[in-house]
């Protein structure tokens, strides 16, 4: 405390103020010094984390839409497969479509020459091996 009276008798009274300013600077110099290295360090950790939270949500990203991806490519060669089968399903029925057609054609050709009294020489080769002359069925004869 004695230090502090021959301070303030060297100064003056003028300098009474100024030596309590000069201690509540350095006081507050030292503490706004630790407050602002603090909050530096804190930022720089929260732009950090941010960092890391941004690279995790877009790695996120990117597998959820190679995951997507993969399905798609999965569900397309399936539909392809299926495809592929209807395809041939459906050139199986145009061919029977076309087989009873010509049967048809055949038959009703026939009916046209019994319908104009004509007769229609037996063929055993060309008919159905399950109907006999006459109509009747191998089963019924």
């Amino acid at each position: 405390m004695e230090d502090l009276e021959n301070i303030l008798k060297l100064v003056g009274d003028g300098g009474f103020l100024s030596v309590i300013v000069a201690l509540i600077a350095g006081l507050f110099g030292r503490s706004a010094w630790d407050f602002y290295k603090k909050k530096i360090t804190l930022d720089q950790a929260e732009r950090e984390a941010i960092r890391k939270d941004a690279r995790a949500e877009k790695e996120s990203e990117q597998k959820e839409k190679d995951e997507l991806r993969e399905e798609l490519k999965d569900r397309i060669s399936s539909l392809e497969e299926k495809l592929t089968t209807a395809l041939r399903e459906k050139e199986g029925l145009l061919k029977q479509v076309y087989d009873l057609k010509t049967k048809l054609v055949r038959i009703e050709t026939k009916l046209e020459i019994l319908l104009s009294g004509g007769t229609i020489p037996y063929d055993e080769e060309k008919t159905d091996p399950g109907i006999k002359r006459g109509g009747r069925t191998r089963k019924n004869a």
